[in-house]
């Protein structure tokens, strides 16, 4: 697991987990009221047999008017296409194999819900209609929050107000605004009313850590340079994996750039040689399909192989039929 993920998990449960919850899920903990974590260690969660999930909220009516619910909380560091697919099997599991509880003859009503860290919004509903079965099929709907679209400034202002607890501090830097010099000021501000100080020193600990993520570690370093704070030592473990992973990333974005460009100039230089060869041996001007054909063509193996026809060939039939147009 990677130390993203570590980190977002000791956020929701080391925190202020009602909080966590309560801000996650919406005006459903109007009518639910959390009991606990499940513990689910014998089931492994799809695609990944070496992981548990470890935040799964157990929930009962606060009316007791219904059998109690589980939501499996699941945090996407980067974007996943088939998570929605994979938390939906994983959904129906736990419910089937019924995790410890006071109960046992009463399954949980089981849900899901995604926080995305990084990435664009992704959609709520995975489904599985294929055509011409009526409505036969599968829909399975999560609760998703998508942190590039929460603003920084809006919930430091509801933090400040009391509408959202003060462990969504971590989150921050992953949120619209994030990397804004004085949002971090006011996180700052914000963060020091905090009376727990090991809280306080783990809410900029997180910070740096998903700020890292994020791509502002810059902003959010300079920011809180100086704030003696006590971090504990597993957090300061994923600061630093998180900086070693985050400087790995720069230097392979850095090496596929500079491969990239190389890969275009070898392109550009095989088609201006394949293209003077066919003009000095047909002596003629060229085809516009012929042309196109070539600046189009980004395999240079295709390309050496086009430039050993031009050689061989002797008329412009000859090139339009080794080139396949015809």
């Amino acid at each position: 697991m990677n130390p993203y993920d570590k980190a977002a998990r000791y956020a929701a449960k080391q925190l202020d987990a009602e909080g966590f919850l309560r801000w996650l899920l919406g005006h459903a903990l109007d009518h639910w009221r959390w009991t606990g974590w499940l513990d689910a260690q014998t089931l492994p969660f799809p695609g990944e047999p070496d992981r548990r999930s470890d935040t799964i909220a157990a929930f009962e009516r606060t009316a007791g008017d219904g059998p109690p619910a589980a939501v499996v909380v699941e945090f996407q560091a980067r974007p996943q296409g088939d998570m929605l697919e994979r938390l939906a099997e994983y959904v129906l599991r736990l419910r089937r194999e019924r995790p410890a509880q006071l109960q046992p003859r009463v399954p949980y009503e089981v849900v899901g819900a995604l926080l995305n860290l990084t990435g664009a919004p992704q959609t709520e509903t995975w489904t599985m209609t294929p055509p011409d079965f009526g409505e036969a099929g599968l829909q399975f709907r999560v609760r998703v929050r998508t942190l590039r679209e929460e603003s920084a400034t809006a919930t430091l202002a509801d933090i400040e107000q009391g509408r959202i607890a003060r462990c969504i501090l971590p989150w921050v830097p992953l949120m619209r605004g994030g990397d804004q010099a004085e949002v971090v000021e006011e996180w700052k501000r914000l963060a020091a009313a905090e009376a727990d100080p090991k809280h306080r020193g783990d809410y900029g600990g997180l910070a740096k850590v998903f700020a890292e993520l994020a791509g502002r570690s810059e902003v959010w370093r300079t920011g809180l340079e100086g704030w003696n704070v006590e971090v504990s030592q597993v957090v300061l473990e994923w600061q630093a994996q998180a900086r070693v992973e985050g400087e790995a990333r720069g230097r392979a974005e850095g090496v596929a750039q500079e491969m990239a460009r190389g890969q275009a100039a070898a392109l550009g230089l095989q088609r201006a040689q394949l293209l003077r060869l066919l003009e000095a041996h047909l002596k003629a001007p060229l085809p516009a399909d012929l042309v196109a054909l070539v600046q189009r063509q980004s395999d240079l193996m295709v390309l050496d192989r086009m430039f050993d026809q031009a050689l061989e060939a002797t008329t412009l039939a000859d090139v339009r039929a080794a080139f396949g147009l015809v």
